[in-house]
């Protein structure tokens, strides 16, 4: 008769820790999204910056690049927490048209910058 209780102490036990786990993902999640919101605005200032930068610069857009380097990292991050959190159907395609956003983008630059004239004369 005593059993009973103590089996269902066992299996509450995981549960509980599971719960935690989920939360501290979902926290996770939000910190993330919240910084990748901060990182697109200073993205854009730096594509600006990029833009009207001296002619002396040789490479105007390079923080431009590394940035969008890492976001397109911190995508697939979100990705994966939004998996692991479960989160809503909408989130998980958000981020999932994060990725494909970010890596469809890095793809055509690199395309770009690889079919791009040379700008030596000769």
């Amino acid at each position: 008769m005593t059993t009973a209780p103590t089996h269902a102490a066992s299996e509450q036990a995981p549960r509980a820790d599971l719960s935690t786990a989920r939360r501290r993902v979902d926290t996770a999640f939000a910190v993330l999204v919240m910084a990748f919101t901060l990182a697109i605005f200073v993205q854009l200032y730096l594509a600006g910056a990029g833009a009207f930068a001296h002619h002396s610069v040789q490479h105007p857009f390079a923080a431009h690049e590394d940035l969008g380097h890492y976001l397109g990292i911190a995508s697939g991050v979100l990705l994966i927490l939004s998996l692991i959190a479960r989160a809503t159907r909408w989130t998980m395609i958000g981020s999932l048209l994060l990725v494909l956003t970010t890596s469809c983008h890095r793809r055509v630059r690199r395309a770009s910058a690889t079919n791009a004239p040379s700008s030596s004369s000769g």
